[in-house]
């Protein structure tokens, strides 16, 4: 349709307004449109795809050796999306990365997020329940909307009556674990014998010396 038109246009049996009027576009593009093909043919009627042309590589990508990291920390966690990836990589390497540029990092690299992939299924989870409220509580701190908002949150979920306790603070810290601790401990319905310390906590070491010192 549009080589009918263009055609028509330069052999003047039709006004290139009315041309861009059928084609629905501006008179300039159209106008650029024509130009294009008089120059290339038809080939300038066939929709290139998306991303940077004949080889360019955009000044502000990601280091090629950097990519190699999040690769390799995804391949790793394959249950941990974008946002959890990043935290990782602060945590562990201390590099700051958008949760956006890790996901086009992995599309581009076929990683994830493209045809081939194919997703894991995510093993059974292990249902156990204790009998005694308070003989194990799960402890965990995250960042509900990411490091750049300064809200973390510390919560603990009972085994037995999963029975939650959790409080904000802007900062994952160690006096803010202890201040925790001691919150849990005064507001908890029962009394606590063991808290279980998730893996992703920056401060599970300090956590776990400190847990079991005001358990005692």
């Amino acid at each position: 349709m549009k080589k009918e038109i263009l055609d028509s246009c330069i052999a003047r049996k039709m006004k290139c307004k009315d041309g861009a009027k059928i084609l629905k576009l501006h008179p300039k593009s159209f106008s650029r449109l024509k130009r294009h093909y008089l120059e290339n043919g038809e080939t300038a009627l066939v929709t290139k795809p998306p991303g940077p042309k004949n080889g360019f590589v955009a000044g502000n990508r990601t280091p090629e050796r950097l990519e190699d990291v999040v690769c390799k920390l995804a391949k790793k966690n394959v249950f941990s999306g974008p946002m959890e990836l990043s935290d990782m990589l602060f945590d562990q390497k201390s590099i700051r990365l958008d949760q956006s540029t890790i996901f086009r990092i992995l599309r581009r690299k076929h990683v994830r997020y493209c045809r081939d992939y194919k997703v894991p299924k995510k093993p059974d989870p292990k249902l156990y329940c204790l009998e005694t409220p308070g003989e194990e509580l799960q402890l965990d701190a995250c960042y509900p909307y990411g490091r750049g908002r300064q809200l973390c949150c510390f919560d603990t979920i009972d085994d037995c009556s999963r029975h939650v306790i959790g409080k904000m603070y802007t900062r994952e810290t160690a006096e803010n674990a202890i201040d925790f601790i001691k919150y849990l401990i005064a507001k908890a319905p029962y009394p606590i014998k063991r808290i279980r310390i998730d893996k992703i906590v920056a401060v599970n070491k300090f956590l776990l010396s400190v847990s079991q010192l005001v358990l005692r």
